[in-house]
């Protein structure tokens, strides 16, 4: 029997992407199969079909593999981009394996990024209905009140979206700034930016420590290494629920 599997899930499984940017890449037209550009969504690709991305065959990987990256402050989270001096691209080059960035962290945030050939794994840990749970370590200007605390954690307005709750811990003051652990379950876009502006304390820093049961540990910046099963199969034990 000929098992076929739907475009953007393959394009995921291959490790190009996730299965949300797959829909992009199709859309685009740069996907083709057997030579014909194809942009339909619902097409189902077999083992043997060609299947060929911006000028470039893809096939599935032989196994899968997990990295943690400890991003620095500058790096920007593309494999590709001409007007960045250093993108994520340039610490992945060597790797035995193609992989991708999970999710993103903006240039001017340090941390862990996730780092794949698992497409179905990326849509897991980036879909937001899998609410899975990210620790940031924050500096943010000024002494932050009671009140602010209080408003952060039962969710604020970022801009016509109310942020869902989260958790503020180890809160340090210093003189003309606070320090604290921010745990949320949601990855809008530049959210923890956003959240303290609207208390009106920006963010000075901000680094990722932790996403799901998967943390940076010791790891220097910079650097990376391999994630073990045990540490990602809690991920991946209902990815099929989606499916």
């Amino acid at each position: 029997m000929v098992i076929k599997v739907r475009i953007n899930r393959y394009l995921a499984a291959c490790g190009l992407c996730s299965r949300r940017n797959a829909d992009k890449i199709i859309s685009s037209g740069m996907v083709k199969i057997n030579g014909t550009v194809v942009k339909d969504f619902s097409y189902c690709v077999n083992k043997e079909d060609t299947v060929i991305v911006n000028g470039e065959t893809v096939s599935l990987p032989e196994k899968y593999v997990y990295y943690a990256f400890n991003k620095p402050v500058g790096v920007v989270t593309t494999l590709k981009d001409k007007y960045a001096d250093i993108h994520i691209g340039h610490y992945i080059e060597k790797l035995p394996h193609r992989v991708f960035p999970v999710g993103r962290l903006d240039k001017d945030t340090s941390g862990l990024l996730i780092l794949t050939n698992d497409g179905y794994l990326g849509n897991k840990l980036t879909h937001p209905k899998y609410e899975l749970k990210k620790i940031y370590h924050v500096t943010a200007s000024g002494r932050l009140s009671k009140q602010d605390i209080i408003a952060l954690s039962n969710g604020v307005d970022i801009g016509g979206y109310i942020t869902k709750p989260s958790i503020l811990f180890d809160v340090i003051y210093y003189k003309d700034s606070t320090s604290f652990k921010m745990e949320i379950s949601e990855g809008k876009n530049r959210q923890i930016r956003r959240m303290l502006d609207s208390v009106k304390h920006p963010v000075i820093s901000l680094h990722r420590e932790s996403v799901g049961n998967v943390s940076l540990g010791e790891l220097p910046e910079g650097e990376m290494r391999v994630i073990s099963k045990s540490q990602i199969i809690n991920i991946k034990d209902d990815r099929g629920k989606d499916e």
